[in-house]
């Protein structure tokens, strides 16, 4: 009865989430694209060309957020509903890992942030496209709440029994609160803070990683001291 009952109040707190998701952070960018785009079509004519490219600058910016925010939604669905192709395959952690800076460069070269990384050169026993997207989300929130001119650290090191390796993305940003750390990967916490510079994220995210880390036979973890900074440490299987 009692397992039933967590189950039970953890499937409600799923539905909660994604009703709350759907109803503000997807209902809003929505809604201000279609304000945007009839604004933009009644007074086309009036309005100058570099205006008319700061509307097309604002409407890319609610796609590309109104798209991550549907990755998000559509994968943890998926998740739930055990419907995820989850093949386990060898792969190389160091290209995986580079490839993975590759694609948000351009985010944190916005806020002139240096990634640096240092990862061992060996292969594991993994989903590769599950761990890329676990790498996007760590690394995404980490220039999210570093400050302008920073860096950030990605590094892994081979655990003792041989068998696993640890990779760390650290950050010197805000930090979190002692009192929120446990509420990160808790679907029914749906915690989530501005950035640096106002991003604004749904919470879904970390959730997303814990999943997809226990789904490759790993552990997540974080360590985070406010003001000072946040590390991530995840755990994956090496070949055997």
């Amino acid at each position: 009865l009692i397992k039933s009952e967590q189950e039970l109040s953890q499937a409600n707190a799923t539905k909660n989430v994604f009703v709350s998701i759907i109803a503000h952070d997807l209902k809003g960018p929505v809604g201000n694209f279609t304000q945007l785009l009839n604004l933009l079509k009644e007074n086309f004519n009036d309005i100058s060309n570099d205006e008319k490219l700061d509307y097309l600058n604002i409407l890319q910016a609610l796609s590309k957020k109104t798209n991550t925010l549907l990755d998000d939604l559509l994968l943890w669905a998926r998740i739930q509903m055990n419907t995820l192709e989850f093949s386990i395959e060898l792969t190389n952690i160091k290209s995986l890992i580079q490839s993975s800076v590759e694609i948000v460069k351009e985010k944190a070269q916005e806020k002139n942030i240096e990634i640096i990384s240092d990862i061992n050169d060996l292969d594991v026993e993994i989903n590769e496209s599950s761990v890329k997207t676990v790498i996007r989300n760590l690394l995404s929130n980490a220039i999210k709440f570093s400050h302008r001119n920073s860096k950030i650290e990605i590094s892994s090191f081979v655990n003792e029994d041989l068998n696993s390796i640890t990779i760390s993305v650290k950050d010197s940003g805000v930090g979190i609160p002692k009192e929120n750390l446990d509420k990160l990967f808790k679907i029914e916490s749906s915690f989530s803070t501005f950035g640096t510079d106002k991003e604004k994220g749904t919470g879904l995210g970390l959730i997303i990683c814990k999943e997809l880390v226990r789904k490759n036979n790993g552990t997540i973890r974080v360590e985070s001291t406010e003001k000072k900074g946040t590390t991530f440490h995840f755990t994956l299987p090496v070949r055997t």
